[in-house]
C-alpha cells in the first residue's frame, strides 16, 4: 500500500516575525534625531578615546543612513535585515579609523565602510555559485591586492589601480578587477572612482541595470551642476581634497603647496565652499546630506 506523503506548507510565520521586527526597528530608528556637525564634531574624539556613550550617539544618529544603503541591495541574496546587520558593523568600524581633519562628514565616510560590509557578506553567500577554479584563485589574488593596495594608499583603490598593480590591462569585464567588479552573482559594485568615493550614491559604471544607469547619469549630473555654483578655485580646492580628477585627494598641506596659499587658507576655502553648496537651494537635497 502506498503511503502518500503530505506536501508541507512553506512556513510563512518566521518570514513574517522576521519583518515584524525589521519593521519595529525602522520605526524605532526614524525617531532617533541627527547630530549636527556641531555635535558630531565634539562626539567623535571622545568615542575614538573609548567613550560608550559618545560611541552609542554617533551609531544611532546613522542608522537611518544604514538603512538606505541596505535597501539599494536588496533581492541580492539577503534579507534586509541581515544587510542592515552587516551594514551597522561597517559603521562601527568606520567610527575606529575616520579622520575629522579631512573636514568630511562622519557618514560621507562611513558610508564606504558600510558598503563595503554588505558587499562582502553578499560575497560570502556567493560561495553557493559555482565559478571556474581559475576565476576563483583570480578573485582571491585580486581582493588581496586590493587589501595590500589599501594599506598602502590609506584609501580605497580604484579598478584600474588594481589592474596596473596586478599587470593586466583594462579590456572590459574580462579583465581580473572588472570581473571581481562587476559578476552577476555578487551584485557588489566596488568600484570607487573620485565622484563615487565623495558621494558613496553612484552605482557601479558596469551596472546592466537599466535603472541603476540611469540614476548613476542623474546624480553626476546633480553633482556637476552643483560645483557650478563654485569659483574656479573653489571647485580645484575640492576637487583636489577629495581626489575627484581621478588622482588621489591630497591633504590640505599639499593642496596649499599646489596653489601656493597656506595650509589654514585652503581649509577656510573648503569650508566656505561646502557652506556655499549646502545653502545653496539647486544643490539636490540628498547630496546635501553628503557634504
Amino acid at each position: 500500500m502506498k503511503t502518500t506523503r503530505k506536501k508541507q506548507k512553506p512556513n510563512t510565520q518566521t518570514n513574517n516575525m522576521q519583518k515584524d521586527s525589521t519593521r519595529v526597528y525602522l520605526d524605532e530608528i526614524s525617531e532617533i534625531p541627527v547630530l549636527t556637525r556641531d555635535e558630531e564634531r565634539e562626539l567623535i574624539p571622545r568615542a575614538q578615546k573609548g567613550d560608550r556613550e559618545a560611541v552609542d550617539k554617533l551609531i544611532r544618529s546613522n542608522l537611518r543612513f544604514v538603512v538606505q544603503v541596505a535597501r539599494e541591495y536588496q533581492n541580492r541574496g539577503l534579507p534586509l535585515a541581515d544587510l542592515i546587520s552587516e551594514g551597522n558593523i561597517g559603521l562601527m568600524r568606520a567610527l575606529k579609523t575616520f579622520d575629522p581633519g579631512k573636514g568630511l562628514k562622519f557618514i560621507t565616510y562611513a558610508v564606504w565602510w558600510i558598503r563595503q560590509a554588505m558587499q562582502q557578506a553578499m560575497f560570502n553567500i556567493s560561495h553557493t555559485v559555482r565559478l571556474p577554479q581559475n576565476r576563483l584563485r583570480e578573485l582571491r589574488q585580486t581582493r588581496q591586492t586590493a587589501e595590500t593596495l589599501e594599506k598602502k594608499l590609506n584609501r580605497p583603490p580604484s579598478s584600474s589601480e588594481i589592474d596596473e598593480a596586478l599587470g593586466s590591462k583594462r579590456n572590459g569585464i574580462n579583465t581580473t578587477s572588472e570581473f571581481l567588479l562587476t559578476q552577476h552573482s555578487l551584485e557588489a559594485p566596488l568600484d570607487h572612482d573620485s565622484a563615487k568615493r565623495l558621494l558613496n550614491l553612484i552605482p557601479n559604471e558596469g551596472s546592466t541595470q537599466p535603472d541603476e544607469q540611469l540614476k548613476s547619469e542623474s546624480l553626476k549630473q546633480e553633482l556637476e551642476s552643483a560645483f557650478g555654483l563654485l569659483a574656479t578655485r573653489e571647485r580645484t580646492i575640492l576637487r583636489q581634497l577629495y581626489g575627484l580628477d581621478g588622482d588621489r585627494a591630497l591633504n590640505l598641506g599639499e593642496v596649499g603647496e599646489r596653489l601656493g596659499i597656506s595650509r589654514e587658507r585652503v581649509r577656510q576655502i573648503r569650508n566656505e565652499a561646502l557652506a556655499k553648496l549646502r545653502r545653496s537651494k539647486r544643490v539636490n537635497r540628498t547630496l546635501k546630506e553628503y557634504l
